[in-house]
Order: C-alpha cells, then sequence, then structure tokens
C-alpha cells in the first residue's frame, strides 16, 4: 500500500490494484473501488526582494572636454562674463563600477540617488536637480545622453539629499543599455548673471559624501 495521507489518526492509504481505503485509529471505514488521485500544485519558491547600495566610483563633468580640475558632478554653468552663445555647458556625469555585477539578472523594484551638494555653488535657495541617463561607460568622448529624465526634485547648499528616480533609469545600468548617469540643466540665455538657474557643484567619487544608489532589486538567479 501507499500512504497517502496519516494525520491524527486518520490514515488514507492508495492500494497497489488502485483502490482507496480509509483507515481511522487501525480500523477499515471505508474501501472502494475507483480511485482517482490528484496531485496539488507545486508552490513556486518566491525570491525576497534585498536592497544594495551602489557609490559612484568615478565621477567627471564635461565642458567642452573632460574636466582635469576638479571630480565635481556639476550641473548647469558659471561664467564670469555672463551668457554668450557659445559658452559651454557642464555635464556632471557618474559611474557606477559594481552595480551590473550586482544586478545584471535582477528586475528593480526601486531606486533613489543620493547626492551632496557644497557650498557656495551657485544660487543660495534650493535648485532642481535634471537626470540624464548617458551610454558613456566612461569619461572618453562626449556625453551621449541616451534618455533624459527630467527634474528629480531640489537641493540646497550644503544638503545631502535622497531622491526617487524612474526605475528604468537603474534597470538600464543593470542591463547595459546606459553607461552612467549625468546630471544637466538644457541651454538658455541667462543674461548677465554669472551661473545659470540651476549652476550646482556635487561632491564626487573622491570625498565621503559621494554619489551613491539605494536599489531594492529581486533576484530569481541569487543563490542563498
Amino acid at each position: 500500500m501507499i500512504d497517502l495521507l496519516f494525520l491524527d489518526g486518520w490514515s488514507i492509504y492508495h492500494s497497489t490494484d488502485g483502490k482507496l481505503q480509509v483507515v481511522f485509529c487501525g480500523m477499515l471505514l471505508e474501501y472502494t473501488r475507483q480511485c482517482k488521485c490528484v496531485y496539488g500544485t507545486a508552490i513556486p519558491v518566491v525570491t525576497p526582494d534585498s536592497t544594495t547600495i551602489q557609490y559612484a566610483t568615478t565621477t567627471k563633468s564635461y565642458r567642452g572636454g573632460w574636466r582635469s580640475d576638479t571630480t565635481d558632478v556639476i550641473q548647469g554653468v558659471y561664467s564670469d562674463s555672463g551668457y554668450y552663445s557659445g559658452l559651454s555647458w557642464n555635464y556632471g556625469c557618474m559611474w557606477f563600477g559594481y552595480l551590473r555585477g550586482t544586478l545584471s539578472n535582477a528586475t528593480i523594484k526601486s531606486a533613489t540617488l543620493t547626492l551632496h551638494r557644497k557650498t557656495g555653488s551657485g544660487s543660495g535657495s534650493a535648485k532642481t536637480v535634471y537626470l540624464c541617463a548617458i551610454t558613456n561607460t566612461s569619461a572618453s568622448g562626449s556625453p551621449s545622453i541616451a534618455a533624459n529624465f527630467g527634474a528629480i526634485g531640489t537641493i540646497g547648499r550644503s544638503a545631502q539629499v535622497t531622491f526617487a528616480i524612474p526605475i528604468a533609469a537603474v534597470q538600464g545600468l543593470a542591463n547595459g543599455t546606459y553607461g552612467g548617469l549625468c546630471l544637466y540643466e538644457s541651454k538658455y540665455n541667462f543674461g548677465s548673471s554669472t551661473y545659470s538657474n540651476c549652476y550646482m557643484r556635487m561632491s564626487g567619487a573622491d570625498t565621503s559624501l559621494k554619489p551613491y544608489l539605494t536599489v531594492v532589486y529581486n533576484d530569481p538567479t541569487a543563490v542563498g
């Protein structure tokens, strides 16, 4: 006989001749001539979500060429001469060198980007941060914007702020569609002012206040 169920003295047996027996405390209660066995559906393994923090491993700004004077992540432009048509604007670029190794097989559930704005950079009031994704995987060539995610929030001087960012931004980094992230304020005529409206400098990868991503993800291939 094949024991199908045993619980608190109850047993159900499927005999080798296809008949079903129901037994309670050793007493045969029911004996049927035919048996149709119904097998349950396997319950899939559910992989819990995980969280990773990915710090920027490289930060560089591009202003007509990659800047060697700073590793700050710079948005907008500063100009003692005010606006003029040939003025080069900054692209503040960030690369997260360990992200793909962690998230290449993952589905991103949510993501935030934490930035620290330096003292004395631009306006004394909180200003808007504009986020893009670039195809560049390093500070080589000119920045190539692959996606413009627009405004993600505001930040004041000397503040460290965590911004919710689109899932697509990090999913693209994870699967290789994007090489890095970038802060970029679109060009416009700001007249005789010495800086654009949203000119700001964020702390770079060489500081303790480097940019970082906090990512909630699910990876069904993870072992554990």
